[in-house]
Formats: C-alpha cells, structure tokens, sequence
C-alpha cells in the first residue's frame, strides 16, 4: 500500500540523512546477482525504482478516473 511505502521511505531518508560519505562508499555482495554494490550507486537505483513504481500507480489511478 501507499502508506506503508512512505512509511518505508521516511525511515530511510531518517536512516540516509545521517550517513557519512565514507558509508556511502561502502559495498555489499547483492545476494541475487552475486555483485559488488556500492551503497551510494545502490540508493540511486532505489530511488528511480520507486519513482518507476509510483508511475505505474498513478498512471494506474489517472487511466480508471481514481483521482
């Protein structure tokens, strides 16, 4: 749902806002992929996929005349 989503997101800007630059240069091992991620370039894709999600509902909500 929508509101557990933004729920979601205000806990990680929260989380984000008090991350160091030398955290964000950290990576992981992506547990599907099997690659090395670095955290920052990892936010970046989170981000345009949610904002490639919430296009989906709101094209969604536009197309059935929902808002």
């Amino acid at each position: 749902s929508i509101l557990h989503l933004k729920a979601v997101h205000s806990k990680l800007t929260y989380l984000l806002k008090g991350t160091s630059d030398e955290d964000l240069q950290k990576s992981f091992i992506h547990p599907e992929s099997k690659e090395t991620v670095v955290l920052r370039e990892n936010i970046g894709i989170y981000a345009w996929h949610c904002n490639h999600h919430y296009a989906h509902i709101e094209n969604l909500l536009i197309r059935n005349d929902w808002k």
